[in-house]
């Protein structure tokens, strides 16, 4: 096991599992179609090959990153409908801003473009349930842990535990609670993100102006005490 400073960061994509399973009420869910598959099956297939193009955009925005050295390592971990990303390295904040704000824009104009029309002509008329994302970013201290490989002899697997990815899923989830937002950023990125460029990090007008950030308040979760909260707002247009 190995303790380092870092950010983490969650990108769920919402409704996924609802569409994934078949809507109650539908009576076009079993029509087959001329693709030979029912409306259902070709649903699950779309949104099956929609994670697997948006896996990889996310982790080739990551390797931008690595490349241009501005992190040491990153993880990437596949979470079914969505991922966790950690980065450690001498910009592991900025790099976890950026790098979220990149694959906001990309994940929101995939879906307004191409993804939830191709999903309202198989079936899903509501617009609540078609798919929508967020993302919740905390920096802190994590630790690499090595999994079991079940037998695989790919390479050594390894998962993060700590207070950056305990606080980072639960800011994510926070998203849930305030009104069209997408991006959710805790109070120690923000932290270090106002270190770079020498802002007051309680200068909230300030830090708006700067990063685009909008502080909502101190955010209680269960079981962590309150922090502070930023959103970066993306557009639903």
């Amino acid at each position: 096991m190995e303790i380092c400073e870092g950010t983490v960061f969650f990108v769920d994509m919402r409704n996924f599992t609802l569409l994934c399973s078949r809507m109650a009420g539908n009576s076009d869910e079993d029509r087959v179609g001329p693709s030979g598959q029912t409306q259902y099956e070709e649903r699950l297939s779309f949104l099956v090959s929609e994670m697997t193009e948006l896996y990889a955009t996310w982790r080739t925005i990551i390797r931008v990153h690595v490349d241009a050295g501005h992190i040491d390592r990153y993880l990437f971990q596949v979470l079914g409908d969505g991922v966790m990303i950690a980065v450690d390295g001498p910009r592991h904040a900025q790099v976890a801003f950026s790098a979220a704000q990149d694959m906001a824009a990309k994940v929101h104009q995939r879906l307004r473009e191409f993804s939830n029309p191709r999903i309202e002509s198989l079936g899903i008329r509501r617009r609540a349930d078609w798919l929508d994302f967020g993302i919740g970013i905390c920096s802190g201290q994590f630790a690499y842990v090595k999994v079991p490989d079940g037998g695989q002899e790919d390479g050594d697997r390894y998962t993060i535990l700590g207070t950056a990815a305990n606080y980072a899923s639960r800011v994510e989830e926070a998203n849930k609670d305030h009104f069209d937002t997408r991006i959710t950023i805790a109070q120690p990125t923000v932290d270090l993100l106002c270190a770079d460029v020498g802002l007051d990090p309680t200068a909230y007008r300030a830090i708006e102006d700067h990063f685009g950030l909008r502080y909502l308040w101190k955010h209680r979760m269960q079981g962590v005490k309150a922090i502070g909260l930023y959103i970066y707002p993306v557009t639903t247009a």
